[in-house]
């Protein structure tokens, strides 16, 4: 990769794994707390910083002299600070009005499925984000909340199962990646059979 595609091509800097641990508690606490969760329409922007600021003051709680240092509580609440704060963004773009789509975990993807998210981030690494977005977005073919998604959102799921993607042995990634790459054969065969 030459120096100017590294500068032009920025990587995500927030793992798969805390991206889906965000997404997670945001999805739990809006379950638990419905329309009163930050994405319910009865709190005012005052309401939703004092949600805020009681989450970072447990951060800073985990933090003081008389706690144990444990990291993993730590993590937790800082992940929960993460999740009220993405939370309040959902909600301001106008996604508070909406039940939020629960997405399969990598265990619950079809073969064909891993593939399609496989072959998306091979695209990714070796020709660039742009070029993958462009020419290979991830083309789920049997879940239908994946189905569903639009390209950029397809791409964001994909990019969300990198850590469960590495721990697939090369011949196995090889082979769930070939799988959706023949599916797109076959799919643009039929597309090109179709409009001829």
């Amino acid at each position: 990769m030459s120096t100017t595609e590294t500068e032009t091509t920025p990587r995500l800097v927030l793992s798969g794994l805390t991206m889906n641990a965000i997404q997670m508690e945001a999805t739990r606490a809006h379950l638990r707390h419905g329309e009163n969760s930050m994405m319910g329409e009865r709190y005012s922007s005052g309401d939703r910083l004092a949600i805020l600021m009681e989450e970072v003051g447990e951060v800073a709680h985990e933090l003081t002299y008389d706690q144990d240092g444990d990291r993993d509580k730590l993590v937790r609440e800082l992940i929960q600070v993460a999740a009220m704060a993405a939370s309040w963004v959902e909600f301001l773009e106008g996604g508070g009005s909406q039940e939020p789509v629960v997405l399969p975990a990598w265990a619950e993807l079809t073969d064909l499925d891993k593939g399609a998210a496989l072959l998306h981030l091979s695209k990714r690494e070796n020709e660039g984000t742009s070029y993958a977005m462009e020419n290979y977005p991830a083309r789920f073919s049997d879940h239908p909340q994946l189905v569903a998604l639009g390209d950029e959102d397809a791409s964001r799921f994909a990019v969300s199962m990198e850590a469960a993607a590495g721990t697939l042995s090369d011949a196995e990634y090889e082979r769930l990646s070939n799988l959706a790459a023949d599916a797109d054969e076959k799919r643009w065969a039929t597309e090109a059979g179709g409009a001829a």
